[in-house]
């Protein structure tokens, strides 16, 4: 599959800290003529009104349907993966011992829920970026986050509408002409 890389294409991507906080980003950069794009897990109770009208700015805006990137990654990424990924992370000093490791014999369900707990143990730390190093390609990431990127890089290749992305643009300037 083809696609820009998100470097390339000059995307930065940040922890907006919090799934309440990420709508408050998009007025911001779409006041500076980018694209925004978003996206956080199911939060826990319903995003106020300004933050609903917030994300109304995004180009591209996504609610997983998760409570939690624990769950998303559980659920989505295949068990080899969550395999190879619990074998990894038992060797690492902060592994906590307390949820047990991957035993031989261990059916899917019960590796899924180990792989959750470590993860929800261990979150801020690396190990779902731990994770996700495991996968060898597309078919083993999380498809709702591959999903998203893809949308994300269609959307990118669109030709602006005005030419540039300036701020500027639609505002009795012409930054650009029709072909």
């Amino acid at each position: 599959m083809d696609y820009l890389h998100p470097d390339l294409a000059g995307v930065s991507v940040f922890n907006a800290g919090g799934d309440r906080a990420v709508a408050a980003f998009a007025p911001l950069f779409k006041s500076l003529g980018k694209p925004v794009y978003g996206i956080h897990d199911t939060p826990g109770k319903p995003l106020p009104d300004d933050a609903v009208a917030k994300a109304s700015d995004f180009s591209l805006y996504k609610v997983i349907p998760y409570d939690g990137i624990e769950d998303l990654l559980a659920a989505e990424v295949p068990a080899p993966v969550q395999r190879r990924f619990l074998s990894v992370a038992g060797e690492l000093a902060d592994y906590p011992e307390h949820y047990g490791r991957l035993r031989e014999g261990m059916d899917d369900a019960e590796v899924a829920k180990l792989l959750w707990n470590v993860l929800k143990k261990r979150k801020g730390d690396g190990y779902a970026a731990l994770l996700i190093s495991q996968c060898a390609g597309r078919h083993e990431l999380p498809v709702s986050i591959v999903d998203f990127l893809l949308k994300v890089d269609a959307d990118l290749r669109t030709p602006a509408v005005n030419g540039l992305d300036s701020p500027a643009a639609g505002e009795g300037e012409v930054n650009g002409e029709a072909e």
